[in-house]
């Protein structure tokens, strides 16, 4: 264990960074556009071998399921990437069902600003934690919620998964080579 939280992955997971809100691209983007965005924003929490990030058929059968909104004009704003970044980390762990009634849940108490900044943090402080053999930090949020622990949960189980995911492929990779 302690050479993998010394590994290069580890190393690049204790120090994953999700955009906040404010930092998301105002203007608005085509598919195109909104898929490498995604990429290039989540491409460290996914085995890209065995996993897909997010594809256009995704995004487009979130937005006929109406977890997402319809873009304008084949246009999608930083609202529309604040949900597919929540949605492409959660499905790891929650179906689709869950993750619109965690999204459900949120957006009746927070606005999604808030939410997503509060998702964005505790993920980060999950990622840190389990990829340094730390544990996961007290809650960030000013008070402590139902809300507030239902995205831990979900946080915390997302950094484990792919903690697990990450060390096993490493160990793979360690048993091919002796």
């Amino acid at each position: 264990m302690d050479s993998f939280i010394q590994s290069q992955q580890a190393q690049e997971m204790q120090r994953y960074h999700l955009p906040r809100f404010h930092e998301l691209p105002v203007i608005e983007i085509y598919l195109d556009q909104l898929i490498t965005i995604l990429h290039q924003i989540l491409h460290p929490l996914f085995d890209e071998e065995t996993q897909q990030c997010l594809t256009a058929s995704m995004i487009n059968n979130y937005a006929k399921q109406g977890l997402i909104q319809r873009p304008v004009k084949k246009k999608y704003t930083r609202e529309h990437i604040a949900y597919l970044v929540f949605i492409a980390v959660s499905k790891q762990v929650l179906s689709i069902g869950g993750i619109q009634q965690l999204i459900t849940i949120q957006l009746d108490t927070y606005p999604l600003e808030t939410a997503y900044d509060y998702f964005c943090t505790e993920l980060e402080h999950a990622l840190h934690a389990v990829f340094s053999g730390c544990e996961i930090p007290a809650d960030s949020a000013v008070s402590r919620t139902q809300q507030s622990q239902l995205i831990r949960a979900n946080a915390a189980t997302v950094a484990h998964k792919i903690y697990l995911a990450k060390y096993l492929r490493l160990f793979a990779q360690e048993q091919k080579k002796g």
